[in-house]
């Protein structure tokens, strides 16, 4: 079955994303308002509003720390950071990346771990910290590698090229 994307109907997305807002707010659940501010905000980024996404995961990263879900801060400051990236924001971009990295290296998440050595390495990359940039890369390389995380290792690669995409997204 096609998801909303695949048919063109984020308007249609938006509303129940809406609803749910309004019923997870009567039931008083942090937790789940914070989920769904996370999705409008993945909606607003991959229809090209990041300053919207960037509202809304400020939002739902409120609640995330409020409720104390780890997992989920971590995916979106990592969220934060790559849209920063995608607007060639490159030190809030790391500043974010630094945060959700310490989140995921506390949480275990080895893939996280990756996804953020990645985008530091792009970020430095972007400030011209070549030096750091290759030591982050190397490290996000030798884990990649390990643990055959090839979405990242396609990253690697792209960023080696010159032509990494910035604006990609880490949440499904």
């Amino acid at each position: 079955m096609r998801n909303w994307r695949e048919q063109g109907r984020a308007q249609d997305a938006m509303g129940y994303y809406l609803k749910a807002v309004a019923i997870f707010d009567a039931l008083s659940d942090r937790q789940g308002i914070a989920s769904v501010l996370a999705n409008i905000a993945l909606l607003y980024q991959l229809n090209s509003y990041p300053q919207a996404a960037l509202k809304q995961y400020h939002e739902a990263l409120k609640l995330f720390i409020e409720v104390e879900d780890q997992i989920n801060v971590a995916k979106t400051l990592g969220n934060i950071a790559l849209i920063h990236l995608g607007d060639a924001q490159a030190e809030q971009a790391q500043e974010y990346a630094e945060q959700a990295l310490a989140y995921y290296r506390d949480l275990g998440d080895k893939h996280g771990e990756v996804t953020m050595l990645v985008t530091l390495a792009q970020a430095h990359t972007d400030l011209g910290q070549f030096i750091d940039a290759r030591t982050f890369a190397h490290e996000a390389q030798q884990l990649a590698t390990m643990w055959d995380f090839t979405d990242q290792l396609e990253r690697l690669r792209l960023l080696k090229q010159g032509g990494m995409p910035t604006g990609s997204h880490y949440v499904e």
